[in-house]
């Protein structure tokens, strides 16, 4: 999967910078205050915990979604694996992940190359 285009709907007063415009972190966390801010507390909440976990998997550095593809959602998986997260959260974890990415699909915020997401998010 190749990402070629990124552009956010909205961008509020200094949330964002110039080196942040293509970063799957803050797509994330603006849709976690959109969630938030339109009364879809648990659905932010739950996205939130799913992000805080793959943010520990990444050390806290942002991922590029040119650089989000299938690898990253497999080492994600080991690594939850390797660290004995349970099936249960691991699936947990996994299926909200592709929440995000399928809202980011959705809301037309990338164009897609390939015709198809990384299948693991579709297990």
């Amino acid at each position: 999967m190749t990402i070629v285009k990124l552009h956010f709907p909205s961008q509020r007063g200094g949330a964002y910078h110039s080196d942040t415009k293509n970063s799957f972190f803050v797509f994330i966390e603006e849709l976690i205050s959109d969630l938030r801010l339109s009364g879809r507390i648990r659905t932010s909440e739950t996205y939130a915990t799913a992000f805080n976990s793959f943010k520990r998997f990444r050390n806290h550095l942002d991922i590029s979604l040119d650089d989000f593809d299938s690898t990253v959602v497999d080492a994600y998986e080991a690594y939850m694996k390797r660290y004995g997260i349970s099936p249960n959260s691991t699936s947990f974890y996994m299926r909200n992940l592709r929440a995000m990415f399928l809202n980011a699909i959705l809301l037309n915020t990338y164009i897609l190359e390939s015709k198809r997401p990384p299948s693991v998010l579709f297990l």
